[in-house]
Parts: structure tokens; C-alpha cells; sequence
């Protein structure tokens, strides 16, 4: 049996962060469905990813055909390192999904400027 809902996006990553500010974004979970369904979200794990109440479009807990529950997600690091965690996504037809957390800086980038006015490369 196939999960009714769809994860917008189907994964979470930060890239660009600070350590003491909070980054937040915005998770919707699209009923895929021809009838209602409600879901249930098992929060992250971890303590620097939490997510909000749900937002559903009614004010009730089913979500109609193409409709969708939203979510904030956020994510307050304690250090400028990776992370990863996971939100499990529990469908009212008995089926589950997970939704991946992770937050990955790109490398830094070393420059010299020796090498730049030698045209030195380095490899």
C-alpha cells in the first residue's frame, strides 16, 4: 500500500546557517488521495531540529484531495557541523514515511593569494 500523502519538499536541508540563530522552512504534506485523510508526525529526535503544530487547511484534522497540512521546521545549531535527523510521517491508511532533516555547510574554500598572483595552481 502506498503512502496518500506527499512530502513538499521530500527533504529539509540547510545549508547556510549560524551557530546561535534559528533557520526555519516550511513543510507541506499534500493528500495524494481521492478521499480524506488525516496523519500524524513523529517529531524529530534530536534537540536542534524541532517542528510546529500542524496548520491544516480546515482547521480540521482531515485533509481533503490535493489539499495540504503545513509544517515549520526548524533548526538552532549549537555548532557549525552536520547534522541529520528524520520526522516520520504516520498515514490514517496504516502507511508511514520518513522525511529527512539534514544540515550540511558547503567546505570552506582555501585561497592564497601568492598562488593567485603566481598563477600557482595547487592540487
Amino acid at each position: 500500500m502506498l503512502p496518500v500523502f506527499e512530502a513538499i519538499p521530500s527533504e529539509i536541508v540547510f545549508t547556510r546557517y549560524r551557530v546561535g540563530d534559528v533557520h526555519e522552512t516550511t513543510l507541506a504534506l499534500r493528500n495524494l488521495s481521492s478521499v480524506a485523510h488525516s496523519c500524524r508526525v513523529i517529531p524529530p529526535k534530536t534537540p536542534y531540529f524541532c517542528i510546529s503544530l500542524s496548520q491544516y487547511p480546515s482547521g480540521q484534522s482531515l485533509v481533503a484531495t490535493g489539499l495540504s497540512v503545513i509544517y515549520n521546521i526548524k533548526f538552532a545549531p549549537d555548532t557549525l557541523g552536520a547534522f541529520q535527523d528524520e520526522i516520520i510521517v504516520q498515514c490514517s491508511n496504516g502507511t508511514e514515511f520518513s522525511v529527512k532533516l539534514l544540515a550540511k555547510r558547503p567546505p570552506p574554500v582555501l585561497t592564497c593569494k601568492l598562488c593567485q598572483k603566481t598563477r600557482l595552481v595547487v592540487n
